[in-house]
């Protein structure tokens, strides 16, 4: 009995204990949770409490170089509900829907999809609308101001600019790459919320108004800008090009006064444009760049010792065999100097210059040029282009690079590579922003500053710009790019292009391009311009040529640089007077076999004229043709040259 007695205490003072224990356990907790604050609990209570909407914030304006406005922030409206205080669903939605111009499915997948508290209707309305909305008075129904984007110029400058998403912030073009800059600190609106989490929208908060963000100086002149899309527009419609694209720079500074994509869009119609629309082409388009690489087959050859300047080049007539691959030209030259072939364009004179020059030396100066490699541009999704390692290059690989054929480079590389040679042979980093001013008046220079290095010598820069001089004189490819005031160096560019279909080269799928720099006695300009798989006139020299000449003499006389040519001596005495040649003379029809009459049209009218029949044609002049050598009628297969010269049409003055 005494044990059973002992054993009933133990049991019980083991329980005591246990309560007590555990009493004291609870009890610290309690002060715990009283005293002290558990995150965990904080941040239950957090969202038990507060939500939050974010509204887009006030960015900063875009200028161009001059201080003229290309993207402007604006203060806009915008449509949010309150369902919780809509007593008549299906007649608030009823009345304004006409207003915001949606469907009442809309607004009712809206209305019953979103928060209890706070729905977005219709983002950045115009005033007008916002002004309606407010007039219906309905419980329920609220405007609030928050940041919107302007661009003034609509198609202007689009694909540099970019595009700004509905919470503000930057999706394509600078608007992205300088976002944080543009961009001012985010405008949250912190909400309360019931008891059942929904949120409680405080009416005193809906006037409040973002700070803007800093604003960006562009590099970008809007007049050059302005006529560069303009004139690349024109020739791609008139020749049928499915894309185009240019470059405008300053050579020794790197500065982009001009960057040009067709076709054009406008940022102020998102809903109009497709999202491959906002490629920036010049930065993010991978294309073969044609003839125009040979100015830097030559420049390795050059810097490497492995031609001399007057060393004469077998160029076999227009055909080559090269790894049983047979490369063809359209010339029919036996022996070419190296200027020649830059001259005349001649494909087998640049495969064989870089037969000569090896596959390393020719992988290492062009890489020193920047191809293969990003320019390092302040923009989005530049591409690094096409360039395989030199040590898996067959010889007809390297004959094929030679004039731009299986490489892949970018508008903005080829520029900075020729603005190499145009600023005497130093590197060149291209830009787009020069700086970012704050509000309180601080500023961040965006201009480069490091030390270029040399690419190439003094004597293959002279050497150079001579055979680029060439290519725009007398019977040179480029001759159409040939300005009245300004010596121009410069390379004609056309290649054809894979057919998706058969992966092969296609001789109807080309792009022409045209790239250069002038004055050459002090180049202030360097530029390049782009016509894909134009169905017209699809040679460089005569498509990319003649927009080249009009925008780059309309910008140097715009920016005042000295003329570095005398002008013309009109005061010839042709067989027909250019007085009298004020409209084209009616003319017979001429069989292709046969010379036609072309006196009174321009050089792109022969020069197509010309290719119809298959002949070769010496230009002499400019302006309208007043002579010509064979006489009309004459048979094409014993002309092996007609030569037309030609002069200012004073009736066009």
């Amino acid at each position: 009995m005494k044990i059973r007695e002992r054993h009933g205490r133990g049991r019980l003072a083991f329980c005591l204990v246990g309560f007590l224990a555990g009493f004291l356990l609870l009890a610290f907790r309690s002060f715990q949770l009283h005293a002290g604050i558990d995150k965990r609990v904080e941040r239950m209570e957090s969202r038990q409490r507060a939500s939050q909407i974010t509204l887009a914030p006030l960015r900063g304006t875009i200028f161009d170089a001059k201080g003229r406005e290309l993207a402007v922030g604006l203060r806009v409206p915008s449509v949010f509900a309150d369902p919780s205080e809509i007593t008549r669903l299906s007649n608030a939605i009823a009345k304004v829907s006409p207003v915001l111009k949606m469907s009442r499915n809309d607004i009712t997948r809206k209305m019953k999809s979103g928060s209890k508290k706070f729905v977005w209707l219709k983002r950045r309305v115009d005033p007008s609308t916002a002004s309606r909305v407010r007039a219906l008075k309905l419980p329920g129904l609220h405007v609030m101001t928050e940041g919107g984007r302007l661009y003034p110029d609509r198609e202007l400058a689009a694909q540099i600019l970019g595009v700004v998403g509905a919470d503000g912030q930057g999706l394509e073009g600078i608007e992205r790459f300088y976002d944080a800059f543009l961009r001012s600190q985010k405008l949250v609106v912190h909400t309360e919320k019931d008891a059942k989490g929904r949120s409680i929208f405080s009416r005193d908060i809906i006037f409040l108004e973002p700070e803007a963000g800093a604003h960006l100086y562009l590099t970008i002149d809007l007049t050059i800008q302005h006529l560069t899309e303009d004139e690349l527009e024109r020739a791609a419609v008139e020749s049928g090009s499915k894309h185009a694209m240019a470059v405008v720079m300053e050579p020794r500074t790197g500065k982009i006064l001009a960057l040009a994509s067709y076709p054009r869009v406008n940022p102020n119609r998102l809903d109009r444009t497709e999202p491959q629309g906002w490629r920036n082409r010049p930065v993010e388009e991978v294309y073969e760049p044609g003839s125009t690489f040979k100015i830097f087959t030559l420049a390795a050859a050059l810097e490497t010792e492995s031609i001399s300047p007057d060393e004469p080049i077998l160029c076999r007539k227009g055909s080559l065999v090269v790894s049983g691959k047979v490369i063809r030209t359209h010339t029919d030259h036996e022996w070419l100097r190296p200027k020649d072939v830059l001259k005349f364009s001649d494909n087998i004179g640049a495969a064989r210059v870089a037969l000569k020059t090896g596959r390393r030396n020719l992988d290492r100066v062009i890489r020193e040029f920047g191809f293969g490699q990003r320019t390092g541009i302040d923009f989005p999704g530049e591409t690094r282009g096409l360039l395989a390692p030199a040590k898996g290059w067959r010889d007809v690989d390297l004959a094929n690079i030679a004039f731009g054929q299986g490489i892949g480079v970018t508008a903005i590389q080829l520029a900075a590579a020729v603005s190499v040679i145009a600023n005497g042979g130093s590197e060149v980093r291209p830009y787009l922003v020069e700086r970012a001013v704050f509000s309180d008046g601080r500023s961040v220079d965006f201009r480069r500053s490091f030390t270029p290095k040399r690419v190439v010598s003094s004597r293959t820069v002279a050497l150079l710009t001579d055979w680029m001089e060439s290519v725009t004189a007398k019977d040179g490819t480029g001759i159409e790019a040939a300005m009245s005031k300004y010596r121009v160096a410069g390379k004609t560019g056309t290649a054809q292009k894979i057919d998706p279909a058969t992966r092969k080269y296609a001789h109807d799928l080309v792009v022409s391009s045209f790239t250069g720099f002038a004055p050459v006695s002090n180049p202030e300009l360097a530029g390049l311009f782009i016509f894909d798989q134009p169905r017209q006139a699809d040679y460089g020299g005569t498509l990319a040529g003649p927009v080249f000449r009009k925008v780059m003499e309309t910008a140097l006389n715009y920016l005042n640089v000295p003329p570095d040519l005398e002008p013309p001596d009109e005061s010839h005495d042709f067989l027909v007077s250019v007085a009298d040649v004020t409209t084209v003379p009616s003319r017979a029809e001429f069989s292709p076999d046969t010379i036609p009459d072309v006196l009174g049209l321009t050089v792109r009218e022969v020069l197509t004229e010309a290719r119809k029949r298959s002949v070769r044609v010496r230009i002499v002049g400019s302006g309208v043709a007043v002579q010509q050598e064979p006489l009309p009628g004459a048979s094409v297969a014993n002309s092996k040259t007609w030569e037309v010269r030609f002069a200012p049409d004073r009736s066009r003055t």
